[in-house]
């Protein structure tokens, strides 16, 4: 997301009941079964590449907004848009591709799940895995998108007066449809990057650095990862405030924080109740940030 505002030994006795997000245990029988098998993760694997992909494509229309200035200078402005949208949307599919392959497995070694996509790969009821989440995402996605907000307005911006000015024609010309259409992108394609891969790789490096096998790993190792990936999560949106501002260390510092505001509660969410939980999360973030705000302060209620 782009917060400027201006803009699992499986049990031998007893059948368990139905397993939740993060049932313990290490063994391959246990994953096997809590996935439906080698069938299933490839169903599941596909879920999510789609939903990724598709959220390569629905970015765009903002995405070109907003690198309007930038695209007309470069060199690949005679290409036309339509090339430029094909070879973007086919380089995001590569990427989700690679990062739903990598994620899942490291994902799965360290006990983290997607249960949305793995009922629907294994035909079980969804509403099932949705119901425990969707208060914990849809709050903590509100008050990370309000944290944001008020960072921004009453800290940042004060202190960088250039970016207030450059992101003000944004919010003047921000189109609400474009702007839902890249909440998808925030939602579904960053949270799979982030979280399922970045998030789940940096635990198996961890675990695996301190020796230990256990699934979920220690706490003081999951918060590390959460942690790391957030700072790593808002250090990549830099490039996006490079083409507005130079960069400075308060510019890289509102990069970071605004960022951890939602990624840390992210993180969190794909910890306890599995990654659409976190892509929940972030897609309402998204929406407040690019629609909610916008449309408040063109309304003259905020004062950006």
């Amino acid at each position: 997301m782009d917060p400027t505002i201006t803009l699992r030994c499986a049990p031998t006795h007893t059948q368990p009941s139905r397993p939740g997000p993060f049932t313990k245990g290490s063994g391959r029988v246990n994953r096997q079964r809590m996935t439906g098998g080698k069938s299933a993760t490839v169903k599941q694997g596909v879920i999510l590449w789609a939903g990724g992909a598709l959220g390569g494509v629905a970015v765009l229309p903002y995405a070109f907004d907003l690198q309007r200035d930038a695209l007309a200078k470069s060199s690949v402005a005679s290409l036309g848009l339509p090339t430029l949208a094909a070879i973007a949307a086919g380089q995001t599919a590569v990427l989700m591709a690679i990062a739903v392959a990598v994620g899942l497995r490291a994902a799965r070694s360290v006990g983290l799940r997607a249960p949305v996509s793995e009922a629907l790969a294994t035909r079980q009821p969804v509403r099932d895995v949705v119901h425990p989440f969707v208060g914990p995402a849809l709050g903590l996605g509100l008050l990370g998108a309000v944290l944001m907000t008020i960072l921004d307005l009453f800290v940042f911006l004060p202190a960088l007066p250039a970016l207030r000015e450059a992101g003000k024609p944004m919010i003047e010309q921000f189109v609400p449809w474009k702007a839902a259409l890249a909440s998808l992108y925030g939602g579904i394609s960053e949270e799979i990057l982030t979280r399922l891969l970045l998030l789940s790789g940096i635990a198996f490096l961890l675990r695996a650095a301190l020796r230990r096998r256990d699934v979920p790993p220690q706490p003081a190792v999951m918060w590390t990862a959460i942690v790391v990936s957030a700072v790593l999560f808002g250090l990549g949106h830099l490039p996006a405030t490079a083409a507005i501002v130079p960069l400075s260390g308060l510019v890289i510092a509102r990069a970071v924080l605004l960022n951890a505001a939602i990624a840390i509660p992210c993180g969190w969410l794909f910890w306890k109740h599995g990654l659409e939980s976190a892509m929940l999360a972030h897609w309402l973030a998204d929406i407040v940030i690019h629609i909610l705000v916008p449309a408040l302060t063109v309304a003259g209620v905020l004062a950006v």
